[in-house]
Formats: structure tokens, sequence, C-alpha cells
């Protein structure tokens, strides 16, 4: 949970700045294409995560700690 606030935090506070000055150059068309990119590229990032083979976290777990066994 902490890591969602972060990043929303984040999200907000340089989004609206950003899409201030792209106002300032471009007018509100330039804010909706800008806005536009960005949720495009959100879509394909959430497409792509949904698609990927599940991690099997146990497997995962356990060639980490074959490793860790071979460092000492």
């Amino acid at each position: 949970m902490g890591a969602y606030t972060a990043f929303l935090d984040l999200a907000l506070g340089l989004a609206n700045p950003a899409l201030g000055l792209v106002a300032s150059g471009a007018g509100l068309g330039g804010v909706y294409l800008a806005s536009t990119l960005v949720v495009l590229c959100a879509a394909t990032i959430a497409v792509r995560l949904l698609n990927a083979p599940p991690l099997d976290l146990a497997k995962s777990a356990s060639a980490l700690s074959r490793s860790q066994d071979y460092e000492q």
C-alpha cells in the first residue's frame, strides 16, 4: 500500500505541473494529446502484464537460495 500511495503522490505531483507547461505552450489540445499518449502507454503495459505468464515464486526462491549457498 505504501508503494501505491508513493507512486500516486509522485504522479500527481509531477503530472499537473507538466501538463500546465504543455498547456502554456501548446494549448488545451496539447494537454489532451499528452494525456491520450500517457493512457495508451499505460494500457499497453497493463495488457502486457495481464498476458505475462505467472511467476513460480517457490522455484524462484529455491534458485535464489541455491545461488546464495554457492557464494558462501
